[in-house]
C-alpha cells in the first residue's frame, strides 16, 4: 500500500483563480504572438500548415508589403486554452483523489501547480510586449530565439504535474516487478525500427551525400581491397583529416555484408544502446530503477541524439557517434574504480575522434578534485584516483596536441588541419588559435557571448529541464568543447546540436543528469566550500522520479518541434524539408536510377555528384565530380585523367543543372563541362532516366594497328 504524502499548504482560491487567470492571459500572448509572426511561425509550421492552421482557429493569412503576417481571432484561441487548462486540472485532481485530501484542496493544489507552469509564458508574453514598446531590440533578440522553447516547456511541465499527481512514492510494486533488460531492450527496439527505417529509407531514395557520410563505408571497401584506409574524396589517407578509424573495427561484418545500410544499422544500434549505462548510472546515483528508465526514454527522445543519427543537412553515418556509448561506459568504469576495464575504454573511446580528448582530459581534473573532496575514501585510494585523474588530464592533452600539431599534419604532408579553417576569427592555424584564445580573452570572450552561444546552451540544457546543472562538477568538463563548437565559424550557421559536432557533449550531459537526479539546489551549494560529501537526502529516488520525469517530457515536447523523427511537426508537414514521403519513400528519381546502375561496370573508374556517388563506391574508383579542387586531379577543376564514366544528378535540391531546366532546354546538357571544353573526348549515353541522371562516357581512341597483327582486319 502507498504511503500517504506528507500535508501540502493549499493555496486560497484567490491565488489559484490569479495564477491561472495570469496563465491563461500568457499563454494566450505568446501563442497569438508565434502564430502572427512569420518569423516565429515558421519555426513551427510551413507557409500552407501555417495557413491551415490559421483558418481553423478562424483566421487568415495576409501578405503585407511582400511580407506573411497571420490575424487571430483571440476568443478561439483563448476557448481552446481555457479548454486545455481546464481538462489538465481536471484530470490532475482525479489523478491525486488517493492523496488524503477534500476534493477542493485537491482542485486548489492541482490549479496551483498548472498555474505556475503557465507563468512562463506570461513572463515571456510580459518581456515581449516591454521590449516592443521600448524598442529594445537586444532583448527582443534574446526572446525571439527562446520564443520556440516555451509552449514546449509549458506543456511539459503541466503534462508532468498532472502525472505526478498521481504518484506516492519513486517505485510501484509493479515497476519494481520490471525486468529491466526487458524494458530497456524494449526501449532499444523501438529506436531501432524508426531510425534504421528512416535511414535506410534515404538510401534507397538516393538522399544520402556521399561527402562525410557515405564515404566511411567506402573506406571500408577500400581497406578490404589494398587501397589504403581513404576514399577518394581524401586528399590521402583518412588519417590525414581525423585520427578516426573505429569503423574499421567493422570490417569482419563488412566483408559479409559489405553495404552501407550495415554501417547505418551498427550507428543506430550503438546511440541507442547508450541507454544501457544511462540506466546504470542513473539507478546508481539515485537509487530508483523508474528514474533510470525515465532518464534512458529522455535520451531516446531528445533531438539532439536525432541529429546525430541523421544530421540536419542528412548526413547519416559518423563514426564519432560510436563514442557516446563508449564514452558513457568509462565514466561508469571511472566512477566505479573498474581502471583495467577504463583504460579499453578510452582506446576504443580516442578512436572515434580526437575530440573526445577535448572532454576527457577534464574528466580527469573532475576524478582528482572529486578524489580530493571525498571523506569516504581510505587514504592509498584518495592518493590513487587523484593521480589516475591528473595522469588522464595530462596523458590526453599532451595526446590532443599530438595529433592537431603532429599526426594530422604528417599524414597531410605537413599541412594543417582542415578544421583550422573553422575558427578563422582567431587565426589561420592552431597555434594562432591557441595564442589568440591565452593572450586575447577579452576578444575570445567576445566571439564567445552570442546569442548563437546561448540559443546552443539552452538547446543542451532545456530538453533536461537544467537536470545536469545539478551536478556542476560534471558537467564543468564539457564546458572547453561547448567553448570551441561556440567559436566554430561552422556550428554557428546552425547554433545548436544539429550536425555531429555535440557529439562528445552527450555523454557529459547525461553522466551530469544521471549523477544530479534526486539532488535538490540547496545540497548543491556548501557543497563547492567544504570537503563533504552532499548531504544525503531521505526521500531522493522518490525526487528523481520527478526529476527525471519532468525531462523526459520536456524532450517529448521540444522533439515536436525541433526533430526530425515521427514524433515531430516537420516530419508530417509536406513543405518542410523532413516530409516523410519527400525523404524516405522512393520516388521517380531513385527509381530511374536503375539503367545507370546497369550501364557502368564494377570495373570502371567514376566521377559523379555527392547524392549519388554513394553508388559507386564500389566501382575501380569512385571520384567527386564538384568543383572542389582534390588531389586526385591535381587541385584542378576537372576530372581525374582516368575517369571512365561521369554521372550528374539533375534531381537533387542542390543539383547545379537542374533537370526542370533541361526539359524546358535540352541545349543546356551542352553547357556540361566536359561537352563544352573537350566533345572529342565525352560522348552522351542514351540513357531513359527522364532527365534526372545525364552520364557520360570518355571515348577511348583505338590505337594504331599494324597489317598482319591479330587485331588487324585482314586477320
Amino acid at each position: 500500500m502507498p504511503t500517504s504524502e506528507p500535508p501540502r499548504k493549499i493555496p486560497s482560491p484567490l491565488v489559484v483563480a490569479a495564477v491561472l487567470l495570469l496563465s491563461l492571459l500568457g499563454l494566450l500572448l505568446h501563442v497569438v504572438t508565434m502564430l502572427e509572426s512569420a518569423q516565429l511561425a515558421q519555426t513551427w509550421f510551413s507557409v500552407p500548415a501555417w495557413e491551415t492552421a490559421l483558418n481553423a482557429l478562424g483566421g487568415e493569412l495576409l501578405l503585407q508589403e511582400g511580407e506573411f503576417r497571420g490575424l487571430v481571432p483571440m476568443e478561439s484561441v483563448g476557448g481552446l486554452l481555457t479548454l486545455l487548462l481546464g481538462c489538465l486540472v481536471a484530470l490532475g485532481t482525479w489523478r491525486s483523489r488517493w492523496g488524503g485530501m477534500s476534493r477542493q484542496d485537491r482542485v486548489l493544489s492541482m490549479g496551483n501547480w498548472i498555474g505556475c507552469w503557465g507563468l512562463i509564458a506570461f513572463g515571456w508574453s510580459a518581456g515581449w510586449l516591454v521590449a516592443s514598446i521600448q524598442g529594445w531590440s537586444g532583448l527582443l533578440s534574446l526572446l525571439m530565439i527562446t520564443a520556440p522553447l516555451v509552449l514546449p516547456v509549458v506543456l511539459a511541465g503541466m503534462g508532468h504535474a498532472v502525472w505526478m499527481a498521481g504518484r506516492v512514492s519513486d517505485d510501484s510494486a509493479s515497476s519494481k516487478s520490471w525486468n529491466s533488460n526487458v524494458v530497456l531492450a524494449a526501449m532499444i527496439l523501438g529506436y531501432l525500427l524508426v531510425f534504421v527505417s528512416m535511414n535506410w529509407g534515404l538510401w534507397f531514395n538516393l538522399q544520402i551525400p556521399h561527402g562525410d557520410s557515405a564515404m566511411y563505408e567506402e573506406h571500408l571497401w577500400n581497406f578490404e581491397h589494398g587501397k589504403g584506409f581513404r576514399s577518394y574524396l581524401d586528399q590521402g589517407l583518412f588519417l590525414g583529416e581525423h585520427i578516426q578509424f573505429v569503423h574499421l573495427f567493422l570490417v569482419p561484418l563488412h566483408a559479409l555484408w559489405p553495404s552501407h545500410l550495415l554501417l547505418e544499422l551498427c550507428e543506430s544500434l550503438a546511440l541507442a544502446s547508450a541507454i544501457l549505462p544511462i540506466y546504470r548510472l542513473t539507478l546508481r546515483h539515485s537509487g530508483s530503477r523508474l528514474a533510470g528508465y525515465l532518464l534512458s526514454a529522455a535520451y531516446l527522445c531528445w533531438f539532439g541524439v536525432h541529429y546525430l543519427d541523421i544530421a540536419i543537412d542528412l548526413k547519416t553515418f559518423r563514426p564519432i557517434a560510436f563514442g557516446v556509448p563508449l564514452m558513457l561506459w568509462w565514466l561508469d568504469a571511472l566512477e566505479t574504480g573498474r581502471w583495467k576495464t577504463s583504460l579499453v575504454l578510452l582506446f576504443f573511446l580516442l578512436s572515434c575522434k580526437e575530440d573526445f580528448a577535448i572532454v576527457t582530459a577534464p574528466v580527469g581534473l573532475w576524478l582528482a578534485v572529486d578524489a580530493w573532496r571525498r571523506t569516504d575514501l581510505g587514504r592509498r585510494e584518495k592518493r590513487f584516483r587523484m593521480f589516475w585523474g591528473l595522469a588522464h588530464a595530462a596523458l590526453l592533452t599532451a595526446y590532443l596536441l599530438l595529433v592537431v600539431k603532429v599526426l594530422i599534419p604528417w599524414f597531410r604532408n605537413w599541412e594543417n588541419v582542415h578544421y583550422a579553417a573553422y575558427f578563422q576569427a582567431l587565426g589561420a592555424t592552431p597555434t594562432e588559435i591557441v595564442q589568440t584564445m591565452l593572450f586575447h580573452p577579452l576578444r575570445t570572450f567576445s566571439l564567445f557571448v552570442t546569442l548563437g552561444s546561448t540559443l546552443y546552451a539552452l538547446y543542451l540544457l532545456v530538453p533536461l529541464m537544467g537536470l545536469p546543472l545539478r551536478s556542476p562538477g560534471r558537467l564543468l568538463t564539457a564546458l572547453p568543447l561547448f567553448l570551441t563548437l561556440c567559436l566554430n565559424e561552422l556550428v554557428k550557421t546552425t547554433p545548436g546540436p544539429f550536425h555531429h559536432f555535440h557529439a562528445p557533449l552527450i555523454p557529459i550531459l547525461f553522466w551530469a543528469a544521471a549523477a544530479g537526479s534526486g539532488r535538490r539546489w540547496q545540497d548543491l551549494c556548501p557543497s563547492w566550500f567544504t570537503k563533504q560529501e552532499l548531504s544525503s537526502v531521505p526521500d531522493r529516488p522518490a525526487l528523481a522520479v520527478q526529476q527525471t520525469g519532468l525531462a523526459f517530457a520536456c524532450c517529448v515536447t521540444t522533439a515536436v518541434v525541433f526533430s526530425m523523427a515521427p514524433c515531430s511537426l516537420q516530419f508530417w508537414d509536406a513543405e518542410r524539408p523532413f516530409y516523410w514521403r519527400t525523404l524516405y519513400v522512393p520516388g521517380e528519381r531513385a527509381r530511374m536510377f536503375a539503367p545507370v546502375a546497369d550501364a557502368i561496370p564494377h570495373s570502371a573508374r567514376v566521377a559523379s555528384t555527392d547524392f549519388v556517388h554513394p553508388r559507386f563506391t564500389h566501382c575501380e574508383r569512385s571520384y567527386d565530380y564538384s568543383k572542389y579542387p582534390r588531389k586526385v586531379a591535381n587541385y584542378e577543376d576537372r576530372v581525374p585523367t582516368d575517369t571512365d564514366y561521369i554521372v550528374i544528378d539533375t534531381g537533387h535540391r542542390y543539383s547545379e543543372l537542374r533537370r526542370e531546366e533541361i526539359l524546358r532546354d535540352p541545349g543546356l546538357l551542352q553547357s556540361i563541362r566536359e561537352l563544352r571544353e573537350s566533345p572529342d573526348e565525352w560522348e552522351l549515353l542514351p540513357l531513359e532516366t527522364g532527365q534526372y541522371f545525364i552520364v557520360l562516357k570518355r571515348i577511348r581512341q583505338e590505337s594504331p594497328v599494324t597489317p598482319g597483327t591479330a587485331n588487324s582486319p585482314a586477320s
